[in-house]
């Protein structure tokens, strides 16, 4: 009797104990259990939501970019790379030669009128040592190529070179007329000069100086 009097209480102990850890474990489960399921479906309502706004903030972005693109491409693939003094250098052997004894002289050419993106440019080209009546050239450009000179002919006197549109130039020829010495020639014959897409080529129309072969 002593001693199963003292194991009852021993016995109702560890019911006890396992009856706390089971009804315990239960009850800390649940809880447990319906708050990851609710965070899994709040994150997978709440993720569609920004899903949409984020792929059209990025769509947006790259068509606006595609769009704008196009514009800013023509002109590099129309434009040639060379610059100017490159340009100009480059082509002096394709030039007709100066009057005999004379000698171009590309590195006093005004080369700002050469624009390597517009249909039709120009440079003017004197020859070394060039005095009122010397002779010129002009050279033109298509997109910054150089297709050739205004004329087989070089000229005496400096022409007036004027742009007229993109493709177009307008020279004035300077001359004497009869009796008229190089200091006071009055003599003018403008020509203009225009860039013809259908005919890849420059298209003269205008006057000539008297000189002209």
């Amino acid at each position: 009797m002593p001693r199963s009097s003292a194991l009852a209480p021993v016995g109702a102990l560890l019911l006890a104990l396992t009856l706390t850890a089971c009804g315990g474990g239960a009850t800390g489960t649940a809880p447990a259990s319906g708050g990851t399921a609710s965070t899994a479906n709040a994150s997978e309502a709440g993720a569609q939501p920004p899903q949409a706004p984020t792929q059209a903030l990025t769509q947006a972005p790259t068509q606006a970019s595609e769009a704008g693109a196009q514009p800013s491409q023509a002109p590099t693939e129309q434009c040639a790379a060379m610059g100017d003094a490159t340009a100009v250098a480059g082509s002096l052997d394709e030039v007709p030669a100066p009057p005999a004894g004379m000698n171009w002289s590309p590195g006093e050419a005004d080369l700002s009128t050469y624009d390597r993106c517009a249909p039709l440019s120009w440079v003017t080209l004197p020859v070394h040592g060039a005095t009122a009546s010397s002779p010129y050239q002009i050279m033109l450009f298509h997109h910054g190529e150089y297709v050739g000179t205004a004329s087989l002919e070089s000229y005496g006197f400096k022409p007036a070179v004027e742009r007229i549109d993109d493709a177009t130039i307008q020279a004035t020829y300077t001359w004497p007329k009869d009796g008229e010495s190089n200091a006071g020639a009055s003599g003018r014959s403008v020509s203009t000069f225009t860039w013809d897409d259908a005919s890849g080529s420059v298209t003269h129309s205008g006057e000539w100086p008297p000189s002209a072969g």
